[in-house]
């Protein structure tokens, strides 16, 4: 451990400043759940709790769209002896920080490159989409907690099953897009190399795949047909099919989202993607997992419904992309190192000071609220 904290003390401190800044924002600026999701995964919550009940609960009828996870991990929180719009938003912070770490583990696993991994977690973390998710109630952060999580425990059979789970229980079906990823690969290798480490891994990956189906039959057993309509038709199908809640968009919304989240980091894309391309052909690199999410971004640009907090979750693919652009630097220590630090002040700069970081609230009261008033 202490060799660990030794060689990566730099994302340690920088967790801990993360950590220390946003804190001091709860504190300081608290606001009540204004929020329609932070509202209803509290409320949910706080009657799965009172009621005794691992099925979400919605003003006492079963609420089926959405998996149970996370209103019962906000409704156990609420319990603890705290003001719930504290302890909630700071549970989500812990969460948020835990995704960081993981992105520094797996980026530096994948790299071997402490400069790339420490620059994307730094542009991840201010990314205004990232910012806001950190800090607010919502289920987005559990589902990057359980893809990151799958990756970067994938050969530890029982810690990637728990983080599969908390990505599907989370997110539903979301939630196994690490694990189809990592079988159909494994599944590649297979066929070019038949060794059996590779079987192995798809024996574990199918293994862990048929325990968590187990829910869906428990629920289909339960709710038979309902369940049916409201998880699989009306939550997953129709936001791929028709455009839900009024959510539209043109066809380029999430290039174009994508750009305006990234803010001056998108300049490095080019860059990055060129080196990657660089590596890969001189079979430095496993493009796999150099690009792991990007196919669920084309995915997303297939969808009819456009929602702009869907992007969360690729956020750290496209950080890292225009991280490893200091590729450009890697031959010169001091040059990189000063690239980084350049980098990593302009970032902290324009997020807090610029963007007014403690002055923007996640959470407020909408028109028809004040009318209400």
């Amino acid at each position: 451990m202490i060799k660990v904290i030794k060689h990566h003390w730099g994302i340690i401190l920088y967790l801990a400043f993360y950590f220390f800044i946003t804190a001091y924002k709860f504190i300081n600026f608290q606001t009540p759940f204004y929020d329609w999701d932070e509202g209803i995964y509290a409320q949910v919550g706080r009657e799965m709790i009172n009621k005794l009940s691992l099925t979400p609960l919605w003003q006492g009828q079963v609420w089926l769209d959405k998996p149970p996870l996370v209103p019962l991990f906000y409704g156990l929180i609420g319990r603890l002896p705290f003001a719930s719009e504290l302890s909630m938003r700071f549970a989500t912070l812990g969460l948020s920080l835990l995704v960081l770490g993981l992105i520094y583990v797996f980026y530096y696993r994948i790299t071997k490159n402490k400069s790339i991994a420490f620059l994307t977690v730094i542009f991840t973390s201010f990314i205004p989409l990232f910012v806001q998710r950190s800090q607010v109630l919502n289920v987005d952060v559990f589902l990057l907690l359980g893809w990151m999580g799958y990756i970067v425990f994938f050969p530890h059979f029982w810690w990637s099953l728990f983080f599969l789970a908390v990505g599907v229980l989370s997110k539903s079906l979301l939630g196994f897009y690490p694990a189809m990823m990592l079988l159909g690969y494994q599944v590649w290798k297979k066929l070019i190399a038949k060794d059996k480490k590779t079987a192995n891994n798809i024996k574990s990956i199918l293994t862990q795949i048929i325990i968590i189906l187990s829910w869906y039959l428990i629920m289909l057993f339960i709710y038979k047909q309902d369940f049916i309509r409201a998880h699989f038709l009306e939550s997953h199908l129709k936001r791929v099919t028709s455009s839900i809640e009024s959510h539209f968009g043109q066809r380029t919304f999430y290039f174009d989202e994508l750009f305006n989240q990234l803010g001056l980091i998108k300049w490095l894309l080019p860059l990055g993607i060129i080196f990657i391309f660089i590596d890969f052909f001189k079979k430095k690199k496993n493009i796999f997992y150099l690009l792991f999410f990007v196919p669920w971004f084309l995915f997303l640009n297939l969808t009819k419904t456009k929602i702009t907090w869907y992007l969360y979750v690729i956020i750290p693919q496209f950080a890292f992309i225009s991280a490893y652009s200091i590729n450009l630097f890697r031959k010169y220590r001091i040059i990189n190192t000063v690239i980084v630090l350049i980098l990593t002040g302009l970032i902290i700069n324009n997020a807090i000071v610029s963007s007014e970081f403690f002055t923007t609230h996640y959470s407020q009261p909408d028109k028809h609220y004040q009318l209400a008033i």
